[in-house]
C-alpha cells in the first residue's frame, strides 16, 4: 500500500526531516512511501528533496493518490517510537546514505575539513530553546583546532544574526551567510568533522554524515553514531579519529 504526509508548513530543513521520519515508519509498517503534499517552501523542498534523492513532494494531491494511506505525526510520535534510534536505525541511514551517493561522490580534500552550523536567523539570543552562544562554537573550535591546526573550519549561517561573526573570521574560519541550500548541505554531509546547531538544518546532514559528528543537546535524543559535545571522550574520539584519517602526528613531525 502506498502512503504520503502532509508537507510541514515549517522551513525546508524542517520538511525533510519530517519526510525521512515518515519514510522509515513506512518501511517499517510495510508502506510504499510516496513523498509530501504541499506547497509551502515547495522549490526548496522539491530541489533539496531531488538531491538527497527522496520521494519528491507533490503541491497538490493528485486524484489517483485520494485512496493512499496520509501519515500524520502521531503515526511516528515518541509514543510509538520512544527512542529515535528504533525509527532511525542504522539499516536506514545506511539506505538513506547509499541513495544519496548514487549521485554524489565525496569531494577530495588533504586536510581535516569542518562544517559548523550555526542557526541565527529566526532565532535570536533571549530563545533558550533554539539558540546556542556564540561562546560554545569558539570553544568547540578551539579544541578541534588545538587537535589539528590543519584543520579548515567552515561556518554556515544567516547574516541576520544576535551576535557579530567577527570573532570566527579572527579563528580563521571561512563563514557561509546565507549560502545555496545545496551547497550548505553537501558540505555539512561530506565534512571530516560536522558541529550541530539545534534544529533539523543540522540534523538532516549529521544523519547523512558517515564521519564525525557532534551533537548539542536538544529536543530531540542523540542518535548512535553521534559523539556528545558534553562526554569526555568525545575529544579523545576525535583525535584518534583524525589522526586515522590524516596521519597528525606525522605532519606534526614535519612541521618540528
Amino acid at each position: 500500500m502506498k502512503a504520503y504526509n502532509k508537507a510541514n508548513p515549517d522551513r525546508t530543513g524542517s520538511q525533510i526531516n519530517e519526510d525521512i521520519f515518515v519514510q522509515a515508519h513506512c518501511l517499517k509498517k510495510g508502506l510504499d512511501y510516496v513523498g509530501a503534499c504541499g506547497p509551502a517552501h515547495f522549490d526548496n523542498h522539491y530541489k533539496l528533496s531531488k538531491m538527497l534523492n527522496l520521494p519528491l513532494p507533490f503541491k497538490n494531491l493528485p486524484p489517483s493518490y485520494a485512496k493512499y494511506i496520509l501519515i500524520t505525526p502521531n503515526d511516528y510520535s515518541k509514543a510509538i517510537y520512544p527512542d529515535p534510534n528504533i525509527l532511525i536505525d542504522q539499516n536506514f541511514i545506511g539506505t538513506l546514505r547509499n541513495n544519496f551517493l548514487l549521485a554524489f561522490n565525496a569531494p577530495p580534500h588533504s586536510n581535516p575539513r569542518v562544517a559548523v552550523h550555526i542557526r541565527r536567523g529566526d532565532v535570536k539570543a533571549d530563545n533558550q530553546m533554539r539558540y546556542i552562544p556564540n561562546s560554545y562554537y569558539v570553544d568547540v573550535i578551539t579544541k578541534i583546532k588545538h587537535i589539528s591546526q590543519e584543520a579548515e573550519i567552515f561556518i554556515f549561517s544567516e547574516s541576520h544574526s544576535s551576535e557579530s561573526f567577527d570573532v570566527f573570521r579572527q579563528l580563521g574560519c571561512k563563514l557561509f551567510l546565507d549560502a545555496d541550500l545545496e551547497f550548505t548541505w553537501k558540505e555539512m554531509i561530506f565534512a571530516d568533522v560536522l558541529v550541530m546547531s539545534k534544529g533539523s538544518f543540522s540534523y538532516v546532514p549529521a544523519i547523512y554524515n558517515s564521519n564525525f559528528v557532534i551533537y548539542y543537546p536538544a529536543w530531540y535524543t542523540k542518535l548512535a553514531h553521534w559523539h556528545h559535545t558534553n562526554a569526555s571522550e568525545t575529544w579523545k574520539n576525535l583525535e584518534l579519529f583524525l589522526l586515522r584519517r590524516y596521519d597528525l602526528h606525522s605532519r606534526t613531525e614535519m612541521r618540528s
